[in-house]
């Protein structure tokens, strides 16, 4: 088994996404169906519950870790010049990125209006909120699957037989 410190980076990177495509994915489709089920009003305070306990060292440590090791990993493997490990890594941390964006941008401002009383009819926010939501799967998804590639590509470092 392969130890050394570049490989157990981007072997933890790879989990990290594993557990942030996971994450999303839930969300898509098991909580907010869940949620769908329930009054508007109980649905409204759960998701405002989850949104504030959410917060929190685990999630931070999936949410931002992950991209920041991937980083880590893409680093290592450029100044390694293994530059096809490197390219999977890179459009990886492309997707991690574009999550963050979508987290920023939608569910934030989102989360927020629905904590401060300004939407009412959670089908509204649960429609706007979950179509979003897939965005974030499928781009959590891609970048584990780079990632899992990436970790099967050969290192490039082998001797030539003769």
């Amino acid at each position: 088994m392969n130890l050394r410190p570049t490989f157990l980076i981007c072997l933890l990177a790879t989990v990290l996404c594993a557990l942030n495509a996971g994450f999303f994915y839930t969300w898509s489709f098991t909580i907010m169906q869940s949620l769908d089920l329930i009054e508007d009003n109980h649905a409204i305070v759960a998701m405002n519950a989850i949104n504030a306990n959410i917060r929190n060292g685990w999630f931070a440590a999936i949410f931002f870790g992950s991209p920041v090791l991937v980083a880590v990993c893409s680093i290592t493997l450029l100044f390694q010049k293994r530059f096809l490990k490197f390219s999977y890594t890179v459009l990886a941390l492309l997707c991690l990125l574009a999550n963050l964006y979508i987290t920023m941008t939608v569910h934030l401002p989102l989360n927020a209006d629905l904590a401060d009383g300004k939407i009412i009819l959670w089908s509204e926010y649960s429609n706007e909120w979950t179509s979003k939501n897939h965005w974030r799967t499928i781009v959590t998804v891609v970048a584990l699957v780079l990632m899992m590639l990436m970790m099967f590509v050969p290192s490039g470092r082998h001797t030539k037989r003769r």
